[in-house]
Formats: structure tokens, C-alpha cells, sequence
């Protein structure tokens, strides 16, 4: 057991305990006087704070990058990273990212150009083949306000992939990873005045915890703790993370199931469902932003509860089912059955979720997910859906922002089954939705507003599926 986390920055070594973990990784590397970070929104939003975290791939035998936002990211969550940030580019010269944005006249007052810089630099991390839609989807997570994109746009497309220098020719991943050394495979249980900070290696210790410590905060991503932690300042004094546990990062698809594990980060999760539920991989694409879906688990968007959800509809139309985990055994819970109240769950505080079990829609199987928002991305839904239409006629019809939590929408699924999708049949589940949904009016529309964007959202279903189905298109 150690009282302690260890992380890389910039190849650097770190060794922190006490409540200096309960520090934002963007207040620590200002301190360390790594100015280039920016903090402005402090909730993960705007992308001034952008950095590259790397974790070391025994597969590869390299440390695998990626983008987060800094702002919300604490050091409790860093064990075992290695962090790179703007000032660790430089060498004898700007690295070319940086001066494709000077050509091209991509930064004004330049508050927000580093966290541009580190963005852009994933794509050509990943290795992936410019296009303007690519670059627009990688820099969704960041904002400029006096410049505007299309001149950083253009910067980026300027640049030749073959000159910019993998991280892993700047910092040589195998001394990183003796640096890091053998501590870093040892459990972590660190108790200050801030709170109390435990990562086991095995879940029968994580619920232990779950059993000594109530109430208490489970750590995966952290992208809603993050927030929780700079704009309340209310955090629970115990935090469980579960990032030393084996088995729960990982996702397995057989013929008939997608499982995956609690850890499981919603980026890799979407590469991985691509070939088999591609109207979700499509829906995941307007989930946050790069350096969201990063640190964002599949896990803790079910847990969070929210009826705006976007992982929920979804899943709830599929009908998957939720594995959790208590010394006494394991259960499973279908996600339609796992929400009681707003963010009230059917689970124990003594029960840990390990594993969400999604079924790969039958062949012939007509889905659509949809999510309305203010804007297309980076945004959290007004209202959002998801519809499911089995070839035998089975239909499901799953509904969020118009409920205490997200819902399924019995009655009119059993009008579809009866009489088909047709016009009539259209008409009749628009008035009958009207009364199974119970909006409110808040930040995000009136309550007249959502029941509109409701009824329109049946008509987009029922074209949708005409055209899939029909050839049909709509005569204007």
C-alpha cells in the first residue's frame, strides 16, 4: 500500500499524498509555473486548458496519448500518466502545429492558441488523414472568440503529417515507464483533511470500501466530479477509484453481446462498437467533446442518472442490462428498471457497477437515436430519444429531458405493435406520447417547447424509417 500518487510531467517525475491530490492538474502545472495551460471555464468546456495524458500500453510497449481537459482533471486521477504540455513541444524550434497557426494567422490575443495546439496535435498523434471535418471534429472542444476557426482550420491543414514528431520521439516511452517503476502497480489509500482517497487493485477490496466509507464518490472518469468538485466545492470526503482494477477497462463483443467494463472510456468504447451498433457510434459522436469522451466512462453516464442522458435512451431501447457488484453477490438490472426518481437508482450504496451488457440488435432491426441541443456539439440535450423496430414488429420507444428520468414510452410503443408505422398510426402515438410525457420548463426550453420538439421528433422517426424501409422521400 502506498499514501502517495506518481505521474509524469513533461518526462518529469511527481510524487504527491496528503490533500495536494485534491488539486486541479491545471492549478498544479501553473504553480510549476507551466503558464501555457489556460483556466477559464473550469468545468471543461472551453478547452484553454487542454493537455496531452498518456498512459503506457503493454500491447504496444508505448504510452498511448490523448487529449483531457485539464480544469477538471485532479491529481488522484493522474497516477501512473505521463502529462505533456505546450511548453514540453519545445525543442530548438516551434513544433509545427504551432507554426502552421502562426502562417496562418490562427491566434489573436492567443489566450486559447495552446489549448488549439495541443488538439490538433492528437490528430496527427492518431495518425489520422487531414480533412476539414476531421480537424472540426477534433478541436469540437475548443473555443476561440476573436480570431475564429477558419483561419486555425486552415493552419492545421497546412501541416505535413511526416514532420510533426511522434511524443513518443520526444519522450522515450521505456525510460518513462522505469521512471514510473513498479509502485505505480500498488494500491493507493491516502486519508487527509481534504478527504480520503482509496485505489485497490481488486474489487473485493474496492468493496470493502464501498462498506467501511458511506457515503462515497466512485471515481472512473471523473468528468462530472471534476465539475462538481471547482463549481460547489461539496466533494464526499471518501473517493474510490477504480482505475488499478483489472477486468473493468476492458470491452468484449461475441455475436450476440457488446459487455463492457465499468472503466471503460467512451472514446475507446466507440471505436470498438463501430461494425456492430453503428447508429450509437454515430450518436457518440456528438457526446461532449475529444477530451470529454477521453476521461468519460459508459459507466458513469448510466450512473449519473441524468434524464438527459445521452447514453440512456439508447441503451434502454436495446434493452441492456447493467452487472453490480456487493460482498453478498452479483445482480443484474435492466437499464429501464434501474432509475426509481431524479438520479435515484435500484442499487445499494455498497453495490459497485462492473459491467453494462448491450445486445446486438437482430438483423433487419430499424434503430434511430436522436439528441436536440442548442447547438450540435459540445452541448447537453434539450430532449433526446431513441426508437427500436424489430423485424417481428417489437417496438421500443425510449424518451429523455421530458421526465423526472429518462422513460419508456409504454403506451405508444403498444400503438405501433398494433397498427404498424403508418400516417394513422403516426398521429395517434403523437397525442398519446403528449400524455405519458411530463416536461418542465428550465434553462433549457418551456415546457411547451420540449412537447413540440417531441412531436417533431416522431415525424423525423417515422421519415427516417420510410426512407430506410420504402425508398420514400418527403415532397416538399
Amino acid at each position: 500500500m502506498r499514501g502517495f500518487v506518481i505521474f509524469l510531467v513533461n518526462g518529469k517525475r511527481y510524487e504527491f499524498g496528503g490533500s495536494n491530490v485534491f488539486v486541479t492538474l491545471a492549478s498544479f502545472l501553473r504553480r510549476q509555473g507551466l503558464v501555457g495551460t489556460k483556466i477559464v471555464c473550469n468545468e471543461g468546456d472551453c478547452g484553454a486548458c487542454t493537455v496531452m495524458c498518456g498512459k503506457y500500453d503493454e500491447t504496444h510497449e508505448r504510452f498511448v496519448y490523448h487529449t483531457l481537459d485539464s480544469c477538471i482533471a485532479y491529481l488522484f486521477q493522474l497516477d501512473g500518466c505521463h502529462v505533456v504540455t505546450v511548453e514540453g513541444l519545445r525543442g530548438e524550434r516551434l513544433h509545427p502545429v504551432q507554426e502552421a497557426l502562426i502562417r496562418s494567422r490562427g491566434a489573436q490575443c492567443g489566450y486559447c492558441t495552446p489549448g488549439f495546439v495541443m488538439s490538433a496535435l492528437q490528430i496527427f498523434e492518431d495518425r489520422e488523414e487531414l480533412t476539414e471535418r476531421r480537424i472540426k471534429n477534433y478541436l469540437t472542444g475548443n473555443l476561440c472568440r476573436c480570431t475564429g476557426y477558419q483561419a486555425i482550420i486552415e493552419g492545421v491543414a497546412e501541416v505535413h503529417g511526416d514532420e510533426v514528431p511522434r511524443l513518443e520521439s520526444l519522450f522515450p516511452s521505456l525510460k518513462m515507464a522505469n521512471d514510473l517503476g513498479d509502485a505505480i502497480q500498488e494500491p493507493i489509500s491516502i486519508e487527509s483533511d481534504a478527504g480520503v482517497f482509496h485505489a485497490p487493485q481488486s474489487l473485493d477490496h474496492a468493496l470493502d470500501f464501498l462498506k467501511r466509507f458511506d457515503p462515497s464518490w466512485i471515481c472512473a472518469g471523473g468528468t462530472d466530479i471534476g465539475v462538481i468538485l471547482n463549481k460547489t466545492k461539496k466533494v464526499s470526503k471518501n473517493l474510490l477509484s477504480l482505475h488499478l482494477i483489472s477486468g473493468l477497462a476492458e470491452t468484449s463483443i461475441t455475436d450476440q453481446f457488446v459487455e463492457v467494463g465499468a472503466s471503460v472510456r467512451i472514446s475507446e468504447f466507440q471505436k470498438k462498437i463501430r461494425g456492430h451498433l453503428f447508429e450509437l457510434y454515430k450518436l457518440l459522436n456528438i457526446f461532449g467533446s475529444p477530451q470529454i469522451r477521453n476521461r468519460a466512462t459508459v459507466a458513469g453516464n448510466l450512473a449519473n442518472g441524468s434524464p438527459i442522458g445521452d447514453l440512456i435512451p439508447p441503451l434502454m431501447a436495446l434493452e441492456s442490462f447493467i452487472k453490480v457488484q456487493a460482498r453478498e453477490g452479483e445482480r443484474k438490472i435492466r437499464v429501464d428498471e434501474l432509475y426509481l426518481g431524479y438520479k435515484k437508482l435500484s442499487m445499494r450504496v455498497d453495490e459497485l457497477i462492473t459491467q453494462i451488457v448491450i445486445p446486438i440488435p437482430k438483423e433487419h432491426t430499424f434503430l434511430r437515436f436522436y439528441k436536440i441541443s442548442r447547438r450540435r456539439d459540445l452541448d447537453i440535450s434539450t430532449v433526446n430519444g431513441a426508437f427500436s423496430i424489430e423485424e417481428d414488429g417489437k417496438v421500443r420507444i425510449a424518451l429523455g429531458g421530458v421526465a423526472p428520468t429518462v422513460m419508456r414510452a409504454l403506451k405508444s410503443e403498444g400503438i405501433f405493435e398494433k397498427q404498424g408505422i403508418c400516417a394513422e398510426s403516426v398521429k395517434a402515438v403523437q397525442r398519446s406520447i403528449q400524455d405519458e410525457i411530463h416536461p418542465i420548463s428550465d434553462v433549457r426550453g418551456e415546457a411547451k417547447y420540449k412537447r413540440g420538439l417531441i412531436d417533431q421528433m416522431v415525424t423525423k422517426f417515422y421519415w427516417d424509417y420510410r426512407r430506410e424501409r420504402e425508398g420514400v422521400g418527403i415532397s416538399v
